[in-house]
């Protein structure tokens, strides 16, 4: 019996030498990581790797009042980058994150769908045991040409043996936790009653993932209100409704890439004096909460583009560079980002921000200030 306090994360896309209990994980299209010496259970799936983390004792023991800032676990270092849940902590018109307990008697389940923003996620089980269904990116099309144009919510009414859908099933036990990735479809069944913990982030590795979802979105609501695109305000409105639909908007959007960048920039020290709380917390009642922050973030990026081009000309003339610094080995868990991560971090910010300050959309709302809309595409 694996101890509840210790989980293992499952990835999809790996190859595993099971005599030498050797893990190749490949995270992403630019990097794999290699991981020796995990113990297995016995009913591990052979198409899925292992990996621990390791969860709070008063998860499994007791229950009491806590605050959600509070970090209870450590992640992987490849999970630390956490874009979503930092960016939400630090903005002054939600008290929330993506960080959830879910508790379910046996029989209960959620419907097929892909995880908010199209991010990654993990849930980790505490107790009891989960079926899980996966559908690879375009498989739900072919599901919804069959149904009218709509995925189906059960995928226990739908005939998935006959070969022309592909998906993976596996069970979750007590101490396991299920690694979902970008964009895939899935389907969750509490066989028995089940506690677990879940985590939803994205990053470096999936932002473009984000990004197309978002605009995918957006094609969808523009579509559905195209009788009245005439309409003064038609713009403005429509990313009203993208946010009602996405949960974000591309504001919102424009102003974490902000943020991440920001935070990441290379040897930064003027963090220090740049306290985020407490200019969340100055307007948190204005009926404009995010411009405080939008604001401070733009002027600190001027300031930092004016004062350290040579991190624009890196970027520019390497955008691997963060490769560089990766170890052979990055399994293990620790309190701050390492230096490969925070590099690659600042690079996929600075080239997602570029690419979003150069949509129509963004322009014709003017999202992005036309110093900073300079600076990251002529500097």
């Amino acid at each position: 019996m694996i101890d509840h306090k210790t989980v293992f994360a499952l990835f999809i896309t790996c190859a595993i030498d099971e005599c030498e209990c050797h893990f190749s994980l490949q995270f992403s299209d630019c990097f794999s990581v290699e991981i020796r010496n995990v113990g297995i259970p016995a009913y591990h799936n052979p198409r899925l790797a292992l990996f621990q983390v390791t969860l709070p004792s008063f998860i499994t023991d007791t229950f009491g009042h806590r605050a959600t800032d509070t970090e209870y676990y450590q992640v992987p270092t490849l999970f630390m980058s956490d874009w979503m849940n930092e960016f939400w902590r630090v903005r002054p018109d939600v008290r929330d994150d993506f960080r959830f307990v879910y508790l379910g008697t046996k029989g209960t389940w959620t419907p097929l769908h892909a995880d908010v923003y199209h991010s990654y996620s993990w849930s980790a089980n505490i107790c009891g045991t989960k079926r899980w269904w996966f559908l690879p990116p375009g498989e739900e099309l072919k599901l919804s040409a069959k149904y009218n144009g709509r995925v189906p919510s059960d995928l226990r009414d739908v005939q998935l043996d006959n070969g022309d859908i592909n998906y993976i099933q596996i069970d979750q036990h007590p101490g396991q936790a299920v690694f979902v990735p970008s964009g895939w479809y899935h389907q969750v069944v509490n066989l028995t009653d089940c506690l677990s913990i879940n985590h939803n982030w994205f990053n470096a590795t999936n932002v473009n993932w984000v990004w197309q979802h978002l605009q995918n979105q957006l094609v969808a609501v523009e579509t559905s209100t195209e009788d009245v695109r005439d309409t003064p305000g038609w713009r403005e409105q429509c990313q009203i409704c993208l946010r009602a639909l996405a949960g974000i908007d591309f504001f919102e959007y424009a102003l974490l890439l902000k943020y991440i960048l920001l935070t990441r920039w290379p040897e930064n020290n003027r963090l220090s004096l740049f306290d985020f709380q407490s200019l969340t917390e100055k307007d948190a009642d204005g009926p404009d909460q995010l411009s405080p922050l939008n604001n401070k973030i733009d002027h600190e990026l001027i300031q930092l583009f004016r004062r350290e081009p040579d991190q624009l000309k890196l970027i520019r003339e390497n955008t691997k560079c963060w490769m560089e610094l990766i170890p052979e080995v990055a399994t293990n868990c620790q309190k701050e980002l390492p230096a490969w991560v925070r590099l690659h971090d600042f690079v996929s910010a600075f080239e997602s921000l570029r690419l979003v300050s150069q949509n129509s959309i963004v322009k014709a709302l003017k999202l992005v200030s036309e110093p900073l809309y300079s600076m990251l595409n002529f500097a």
